[in-house]
């Protein structure tokens, strides 16, 4: 998990981006980076309890750089687990 941190912090468009945070309802944190069509998106439930969440992310499925494992976005939406999901889109 550290180390998926570490690696997070040293990715470029967070150096230089317009950076988002907005509270949502149900305890979470929907957080963004964005810059020339890519973005950098985390959702985070407060609480540690399953959650959809509206996105601007077209439909796909991305890799949660926290954990490697998938995070789908469908019709606009993305599942968390509970757990945090970050995903980059390029």
């Amino acid at each position: 998990y550290l180390q998926a941190l570490a690696k997070l912090r040293r990715e470029p468009l967070l150096m230089d981006s317009r950076y988002e945070v907005r509270a949502l309802s149900g305890e979470v944190l929907y957080a963004s980076h964005q810059k020339d069509g890519q973005a950098l998106v985390g959702i985070f439930s407060m609480q540690g309890k399953p959650v959809l969440v509206r996105t601007d992310l077209p439909d796909g499925v991305y890799e949660n750089k926290i954990d490697g494992k998938p995070a789908e976005v469908c019709h606009g939406l993305m599942s968390c687990t509970g757990e945090p999901v970050v995903v980059l889109r390029t």
